[in-house]
């Protein structure tokens, strides 16, 4: 009798163990088919500024939709897929779109990508965008108003207007990822051999009421030749300065000098001066159709090659003829009354560039028309030779995958630029930092 009470107990446990296994299994969700992983991207918290918005998406290489996603502006990773068929060569192009409340919007898209270019990951970094931007006037009268009298560089910018300088600093980055002063010059630049540079560099900006002769230093200034083989352009120099490894690495610096730079006497010689006392500088000199990037001082020459690239923008189409070993293919198009922005950027060797459909429900409506109509305008055409790189995939890992500027694995770079109504190549920023760089 035992026995049997004890079998009875024994069955009794089994079945009710079995009902709740299948209570369990019930309460399941069941597996969602994503598809195959195509990419995944970190994002870290305020990656976007408080008023602007970013979705992500994925196209094939016919411009059909693979995977879109918003960002939260959270610390998330996004992840992407696709149920088509797609191997780890399978190119397809990713889109950063990007509005703001002030009704501004931009479009970086990379075309040419594939999985193994990527690694399958792209770690975004942080930004130093500005938070909190002042403005301000300084009393400038005792200065000679015919001089340069100007401070640019990563979060702030200010001109002389009416004997001030007026303009705007910020004093609040995101993550502190800005410089710690203010570069302001004050110089001649038809005169540069006659000690006409003068500098100060202010940690506290906000307390300056008034700026005069004394106010500047003349140390360290340093005089620079250029001679070029085109003895009937003007350069442009964009050179900047930065105050420690950190800054360098999150292209936060102060500009230099950033101007043409006038002819002396005959032939292709020009002068500046500019004052030495930063950690690190890079430079940009660009001419009608070229541009060359260095990290360090200017060289004292520089040999303009003449090279030719075209493009054509028709019917929504685009065309692209580059350079033999120029890796980089990058074009501007923009619609300027409703301030859209997009910049492709792709394999050096394409001679057609896919501008996709954007999807409803992103952008605004117009928006959305305006650029799946084609009304936009062919702003600027580059080709891009990467000292460092050998590559489009090769610029893809080192610079887009890990956010990391072009300079840091790549210090030289030449870009030869199809002029489009402008006698210089225009500044373009390299996602995802703001900084622009001809």
């Amino acid at each position: 009798m035992p026995r049997i009470k004890l079998l009875a107990c024994l069955l009794t446990f089994i079945i009710i163990s079995c009902d709740s296994d299948k209570v369990e299994l019930a309460n399941e969700e069941p597996k969602i088919d994503l598809g195959k992983e195509i990419i995944s991207i970190d994002i870290p918290e305020n990656f976007m500024r408080e008023d602007q918005n970013l979705h992500i998406v994925l196209f094939d290489s016919y411009g059909e939709i693979l995977d879109t996603k918003p960002s939260s502006n959270l610390k998330e990773t996004l992840t992407f897929y696709t149920k088509n068929e797609f191997s780890d060569e399978t190119q397809f192009s990713l889109a950063f779109i990007s509005s703001s409340d002030h009704d501004i919007f931009g479009l970086n898209i990379y075309h040419n990508v594939t999985i193994k270019s990527l690694n399958g990951k792209i770690e975004l970094k942080p930004r130093g965008y500005s938070k909190s931007t002042p403005s301000l006037k300084i009393d400038a009268l005792d200065l000679d108003n015919s001089l340069v009298l100007n401070a640019k560089g990563h979060g702030y910018s200010m001109v002389n207007i009416n004997n001030r300088l007026s303009g705007h600093y910020t004093d609040d980055f995101n993550e502190n990822l800005g410089p710690n002063n203010i570069l302001i010059k004050y110089f001649d630049p038809h005169s540069v051999l006659n000690d006409s540079y003068k500098w100060l560099l202010t940690d506290n900006i906000s307390t300056l009421s008034k700026l005069e002769v004394s106010s500047f230093s003349h140390e360290h200034v340093e005089y620079h030749q250029l001679s070029t083989n085109r003895p009937t352009e003007t350069p442009l120099l964009d050179f900047l300065g930065f105050e420690n490894e950190t800054l360098f690495n999150k292209v936060s610096g102060h500009q230099l000098y950033g101007s043409d730079i006038p002819p002396f006497g005959f032939g292709g010689n020009h002068y500046y001066s500019f004052p030495n006392i930063f950690y690190k500088t890079a430079y940009s000199i660009s001419f009608s159709d070229y541009s060359l990037f260095n990290v360090g001082i200017p060289p004292s020459s520089i040999e303009v090659p003449n090279l030719n690239i075209d493009s054509s923008y028709l019917d929504g189409k685009l065309t692209f003829s580059g350079v033999a070993g120029y890796e980089v293919g990058r074009i501007m198009l923009d619609n300027y009354n409703n301030r859209i922005n997009i910049r492709l950027i792709f394999d050096g060797t394409s001679n057609e560039v896919l501008m996709p459909k954007i999807p409803t429900g992103i952008l605004p409506d117009n928006i959305t028309s305006i650029i799946n109509n084609g009304q936009l305008r062919l702003v600027q055409t580059i080709a891009e030779d990467y000292a460092s790189f050998s590559n489009y995939n090769e610029y893809l890992f080192k610079v887009l995958k890990t956010s990391t500027p072009f300079y840091i694995n790549s210090p030289k770079r030449e870009r030869v630029y199809k002029p489009q109504g402008t006698s210089h190549i225009l500044p373009s920023s390299e996602y995802p930092y703001y900084v622009r760089f001809r």
